[in-house]
């Protein structure tokens, strides 16, 4: 087995264990029940860490850099405003509450 993303979010590491079922790969983690220990046990120890098995490992780590890229951007991130209704929402936010636009891509004219 190889070690191929630790994280300090048990969601993270489940999410992403999901992904990679999702494309064929089995994985496995580890240190998901120590969050809650951190500060007792070393940093390393006690956070979330996802294994696969040695020949997996390649197409894991392409698969897990691709979700973590995937994923919003919200520390620093501002405010956008729907280009279909005009409701102002916060960073987090992918689709439109109100109407439900997506999020126009980074660098589109109606993006604020």
């Amino acid at each position: 087995m190889k070690l191929v993303h630790t994280t300090t979010l048990p969601a993270e590491a489940h999410l992403i264990k999901g992904y990679l079922e999702a494309a064929g790969i089995a994985a496995m983690i580890q240190g998901d029940d120590l969050t809650g220990l951190q500060g007792a046990l070393p940093m390393q120890e006690s956070r979330p860490s996802l294994w696969v098995a040695d020949d997996d490992q390649a197409r894991a780590e392409a698969l897990i850099q691709e979700f973590l890229q995937s994923q919003p951007a919200t520390t620093g991130a501002t405010p956008w405003r729907c280009p279909r209704c005009g409701e102002q929402l916060d960073p987090q936010f992918t689709d439109c509450w109100n109407c439900g636009a997506s999020r126009p891509v980074a660098g589109d004219a109606s993006e604020e």
